[in-house]
């Protein structure tokens, strides 16, 4: 368990105590039915809502497992918490829950900075991917177009040959018939 779920659980077991449940926000916080505690308040909101309440209010919205995790209604009300109730007993662990809140806020921005560093790390290895896999297709077909340069300056180098020797073919062959010609005899 992380040092953060800690203090929100000391956080949710000192603002949890404190005699019976007088409004329906109390019952659903008690049975840990944070949600249906958030409705309750929205729907019937104290015009002036006790330092438990505004306690509770702040866990409520702080906890991030919970569907109505929103972290600046949860400030608000420990901001309210502490300037409205500056001697309750819930002054200090209302100061450590937002001290919790800030640093989960920071974490959060990091992750999601860091999610972002990661994504576009993942597009940018997908663009070298992309580009890695071009290159060697385009090595692979300048090796079979050297594959069959190669074939063809074989091919020429054959030729050349062959056509060299029939010209020395023929140079001895105009050799042999101006030696005939002039009356000398052939080599």
């Amino acid at each position: 368990m992380t040092r953060a779920r800690r203090w929100l659980l000391l956080a949710a077991l000192v603002g949890g105590g404190g005699g019976c449940a007088a409004s329906s926000f109390d019952r659903y916080f008690e049975a840990g039915q944070y949600e249906l505690a958030a409705r309750a308040h929205e729907a019937d909101p104290s015009p002036a809502p006790s330092d438990r309440t505004l306690f509770r209010l702040g866990l409520v919205y702080a906890l991030p497992q919970t569907p109505v995790y929103d972290p600046t209604r949860a400030r608000a009300s420990l901001e309210a918490l502490r300037a409205r109730f500056p001697a309750s007993r819930f002054r200090t662990p209302g100061r450590v829950l937002l001290a919790l809140l800030t640093e989960l806020t920071r974490l959060e921005t990091e992750v999601d900075m860091e999610q972002f560093q990661l994504d576009s790390l993942r597009v940018t290895l997908r663009e070298i991917q992309e580009g890695h896999q071009a290159l060697r297709q385009g090595i692979a077909n300048q090796d079979r177009e050297l594959e069959r340069l190669r074939r063809e300056l074989r091919r020429l180098e054959d030729e050349l040959a062959d056509k060299s020797l029939t010209v020395r073919r023929l140079e001895s062959e105009l050799e042999r018939l101006k030696s005939i010609d002039l009356g000398r005899p052939s080599p």
